[in-house]
Order: structure tokens, then sequence, then C-alpha cells
């Protein structure tokens, strides 16, 4: 988790005013998704009882960049910023808890129903989309 912490502490850049409360919601959930998928992809006790997100969690959040690109006309670099600064305090109050993988799995909670809606609503992104008939 430290090592995560001081890489999104080196690329961190301010996040604009702009952001509203749902997409400031949807940011907080791709930083949460990115976390726990590192965690799995370290073997951390108990990260293996929340499903893989490796995929679902990148699919999430090609949609709610691609979402917040159109909506609120933010660039790609706001956007990962926002995530960045999401993921760092996320990761530090995991640590300040004692207990980073209960912290975690209490934010995939909250944050899993959006993830399968926000997926089945957008689809697959590595998938091309058919063309119309």
């Amino acid at each position: 988790m430290t090592l995560i912490l001081a890489m999104l502490l080196q690329t961190a850049a301010p996040v604009p005013a702009a952001i509203t409360e749902i997409q400031q919601r949807d940011i907080d959930c791709v930083a949460t998704f990115g976390l726990v998928a590192y965690e799995q992809s370290r073997g951390a006790p108990g990260a293996n009882r929340l499903r893989s997100l490796a995929l679902p969690g990148k699919t999430y959040a090609g949609l709610i960049g691609a979402r917040l690109i159109e909506e609120a006309g933010l660039p790609r670099e706001v956007i990962a910023a926002a995530i960045a600064e999401s993921a760092r305090a996320q990761a530090s109050a995991a640590v300040e808890a004692g207990n980073p993988m209960r912290f975690l799995t209490t934010r995939y909670a909250v944050c899993e129903p959006l993830l399968d809606a926000e997926i089945a609503a957008g689809g697959d992104l590595r998938l091309p989309k058919p063309r119309g008939r």
C-alpha cells in the first residue's frame, strides 16, 4: 500500500472545483477499484474475498473517464489527477484505520453496484460498438 501511495504522491496535480458530487463519487469508486485490484495483484490477505477487479475495474474507469470528458469537458489529465488524489486519500485512510482490506472492502461494497450498473449501461470497452443497421 505504501508503494502505491508514494507513486500517487509523485503524480498528483490539483483537482478542479468543477467536479460534481456524483462525478466525485464515481472518481472515488474508480480509485477504490484500483486500490483493491492492486491489493489483489499482490495477494494481500483478504483481497481474494472480493471478485477480481483487474478487468471490470479497468472497464469502469474507462467508462467513467469517457463520461467525465463528455459531461464536464474535463481533460484526461484532470481526471487522472482527481483519481490519484482520491486513491491517495483512501490509501492513507486505509492505513490509519489499521486494517486496509477492511477499509477497502467497506468502500467496495458501496461502489460495486455502481460498477455493475455502469458496465451494463456502457458495455465492454474492449469490444467494438455494433454499427447501425
